[in-house]
């Protein structure tokens, strides 16, 4: 067997470097299209640790700062008194209550808290050297996700979820949307669209972390709404782990 002379280490180091949070947010193709290159010890590893927010996921979603501190949007809700309400900044959508907006809207205000969250979340992360989650975000990675990865309902929703998703709903079935979202119909008539909203290192440990936003709704039945996760993947062979939540 012929050894390549190629300076794989020199490389990645170098890309390391170049991958800013500004390269990512808006130049995310040259990373996403080059999978085979991962820059951990050797080619053998699954994935490669990537610093990414998704703004394509962003309702009303403008423009924003390299850092993420600064995020502007264009995005109007009915208001409760039947006057519009205008969003330019996530500042406007954190002190705007739920009891300014019309009830039919609740749900876009919702997804708009959730997103504004997402976003500050990631800007207090940094890029992670190591990653241990799969490369593609398809049925694979949504079955393998931690089966407590749902909406909390309420009640005992989540009580007595152990062990991986797929092992919870043996019955899961998937479908992909694009390289960030995956479709999911679960047990109860529960339908999530899991969106990866962002990746990088959100407890500062050097690991890869990663934020799920969730879509979901019943399908049978008048009820919808969206929860964030972050999860953490201590090494290749443990388990997912749900660290915190918003509903």
């Amino acid at each position: 067997m012929v050894k390549s002379t190629w300076p794989f280490q020199e490389i990645c180091a170098n890309l390391r470097n170049l991958q800013t949070k500004e390269q990512d947010v808006l130049y995310p193709s040259f990373f996403s299209l080059a999978p085979a290159l991962q820059c951990h010890e050797t080619l053998a590893k699954p994935n490669y640790a990537r610093y990414f927010f998704n703004t394509d996921q962003f309702v009303g979603f403008v423009s924003m700062s390299s850092g993420g501190d600064t995020v502007t949007i264009d995005y109007e809700l009915d208001g409760a008194g039947g006057n519009p309400i205008s969003f330019k900044n996530c500042d406007d959508v954190k002190k705007t209550p739920a009891t300014d907006v019309a009830t039919h809207q609740y749900h876009l205000w919702r997804l708009m808290q959730i997103n504004c969250k997402a976003v500050t979340m990631w800007h207090n992360a940094i890029a992670g050297t190591r990653c241990h989650w799969p490369a593609a975000f398809d049925h694979a990675f949504i079955a393998g996700l931690p089966a407590t990865a749902i909406p909390d309902l309420g009640g005992s929703s989540l009580d007595g979820r152990k062990g991986l998703l797929k092992d919870a709903e043996p019955a899961l079935e998937t479908s992909t949307i694009d390289s960030h979202s995956t479709k999911a119909i679960l047990s109860g008539d529960l339908a999530i669209t899991y969106v990866l909203m962002g990746r990088g290192d959100f407890d500062h440990n050097g690991t890869e972390d990663i934020l799920l936003r969730l879509d979901w709704n019943i399908t049978t039945a008048f009820g919808k709404g969206f929860s964030l996760l972050l999860l953490s993947k201590p090494s290749v062979s443990a388990a997912a782990e749900v660290v915190w939540r918003d509903g």
